[in-house]
């Protein structure tokens, strides 16, 4: 083998090296990503494999209806919590954001961009939001995902709204001495604010932690710390 043949030899090897570490850095995906490529395969109009797609990511989330986060105009949806899966798949230069219901009877494709596009868009909200949570926000609670906190005995009811924001559409309220499901969070918002998800019976928005040394949410052991306290 000749020297020049030898070196292109190495370089295609080298290519495939990358091409295999490239998908090897993701998670494996759950079983409803085939809905996701199903449907792109009619959106570009051929088959479309997971060893098609350059990169992926995905993220399990529980959306206030069925819409899953990304209502399509002159549609309606069922107003109820809905479990499903973001998928971005990256084909061809473009980035596919597909929604999938756990069930797959739901999938939506909520934008198509281009990679460039999406690669900056995405570097300058990172960026954004972590100059805005460094600036605004302090240390949250610690609180994780799964965990049941309460709602602060001595308030009487704290909003829950659809977004993690003060201007976002107030769609129920939690008593004091509720107890709530952390299912996502913490987002710093304006005003220093920080915001958890959280599900309660039916109901599933945002709620926040507090507001300056003023808290609105407390782990259990904690108001039995302080139940006890006196007695101690």
């Amino acid at each position: 083998m000749t020297v020049k043949r030898l070196g292109l030899a190495l370089v295609m090897v080298l290519i495939v090296v990358l091409a295999v570490a490239v998908q090897a850095q993701d998670t494996p995906p759950p079983a409803t990503i085939q809905f996701a490529l199903d449907a792109l395969g009619e959106q570009v109009g051929r088959e479309v494999t997971l060893a098609d797609i350059t990169r992926y990511q995905w993220n399990g989330q529980l959306y206030p209806d069925s819409s899953l986060g990304c209502p399509q105009e002159g549609q309606s949806y069922t107003q109820a919590v809905t479990r499903g899966v973001q998928y971005l798949l990256t084909y061809r230069g473009t980035v596919y954001d597909y929604r999938v219901s756990n069930d797959g009877g739901i999938v939506i494709l909520c934008e198509s961009t281009p990679l460039e596009q999406a690669e900056s868009t995405a570097e300058a909200t990172a960026e954004a939001t972590a100059a805005a949570a460094a600036a605004t926000c302090g240390e949250p609670l610690d609180f994780s995902v799964g965990q049941t906190v309460n709602v602060v005995s001595f308030i009487g009811n704290l909003n829950v709204r659809e977004q993690p924001a003060l201007t976002a559409t107030r769609i129920g309220q939690v008593s004091g001495g509720d107890s709530v499901t952390i299912v996502g969070g913490p987002e710093c918002g304006a005003r220093g604010l920080l915001w958890w998800q959280v599900q309660a019976g039916d109901l599933t928005g945002w709620v926040a932690e507090g507001r300056g040394s003023l808290y609105f949410l407390e782990a259990p052991e904690a108001e039995a710390t302080a139940t006890a306290a006196p007695g101690g």
